[in-house]
């Protein structure tokens, strides 16, 4: 596999604002910093993830699949998920998400009845699609950028897209070409104006990898099932954090326990914020605009980890 060279032009790593406008892209409202390898393998760095891009090459986590070997996949998640420790010059190591992007399968959500305590509308449901790369990078920068008003909401800051070289035929990847149409039009829409040379579009016989950066604490039903909470609270951690999710004008369409994030203390408490339970929210793929009734049972809060953020 060959290399990224991070050092453009054989020098220093140029500051995010300072790379030069050719390996410069933007989609739904992100920029990034691209950088190709010898083999046609793409990264596109936001500028969080461009800070620490030396961190990010893929050899320190994709190769060989390191994510497998020397990653661990996260309990619950349904899809491709896992965290790998990768080396970084400030902290010896650090742990990144690395998210294999499953737009243009299917979604397979059961409509929520009126008693959930996720009252998301059926038509909403019914439509829902996995965001593709781009698009969902583009929904949690605008959701990071409102939340942080009131009710602030602590995320995964997204780092970094990769595109590695390798195609495969849409079944291998479980794909249908009529899933993958929204968002390619979404996509294509959004690069409408920019130059032919700039523009990014998805390749349907491709995977795409999205890093974030890694969240620390155990899910609301973990914590619900070591007992630290009990499953009243846990249902309400859950509502409170669609309710902050809503109040932005936004819906996690599978919105649930294990994608609100808590911090054990060491006397076995969990963190507060300003007496309440702090939260982080860590689930994006099916993040879509929404502005109607939120469901949370009371006013969202205004609390959150901040050292999750």
């Amino acid at each position: 596999m060959t290399v990224h060279d991070l050092r453009l032009e054989r020098s220093r790593r140029p500051a995010f604002d300072a790379v030069s406008p050719a390996l410069r892209r933007c989609a739904h409202g992100v920029e990034y910093a691209l950088l190709r390898d010898g083999e046609g393998g793409e990264l596109y760095f936001t500028r969080d993830g461009w800070a620490m891009s030396e961190s990010l090459s893929p050899r320190h986590w994709y190769q060989d699949q390191r994510f497998h070997r020397v990653g661990r996949a996260l309990p619950g998640a349904t899809g491709s998920v896992y965290r790998v420790p990768v080396p970084h010059a400030a902290r010896g190591d650090v742990g990144i998400v690395v998210k294999f992007c499953r737009f243009g399968q299917d979604v397979g959500l059961t409509t929520l009845g009126a008693g959930s305590v996720f009252p998301w509308p059926e038509a909403l449901m019914a439509e829902a699609e996995f965001l593709g790369p781009f698009e969902e990078f583009g929904a949690i920068h605008r959701l990071r950028e409102r939340a942080r008003r009131t009710p602030h909401i602590a995320t995964k800051r997204p780092l970094a897209i990769h595109v590695p070289a390798a195609r495969f035929a849409g079944w291998q990847l479980g794909r249908a070409d009529y899933r993958l149409e929204r968002q390619v039009r979404a996509l294509d829409a959004d690069q409408r104006r920019t130059p032919a040379d700039e523009r990014i579009s998805y390749d349907p016989g491709r995977i795409y990898v999205l890093l974030y950066s890694w969240v620390g604490g155990i899910d609301a039903e973990q914590a619900a099932q070591a007992g630290l909470i009990t499953n009243e609270t846990m249902m309400d951690l859950g509502r409170e954090a669609a309710g902050a999710v809503a109040a932005h004008g936004f819906a996690v369409l599978d919105h649930k326990p294990r994608h609100v994030i808590v911090r054990p203390l060491a006397d076995g408490r969990l963190l507060q914020r300003r007496g309440r339970t702090a939260f982080a929210l860590i689930d994006y793929e099916l993040l879509v605009p929404w502005t109607g009734t939120s469901p949370a049972s009371r006013a969202p809060r205004a609390d959150s980890p901040d050292s999750h953020d």
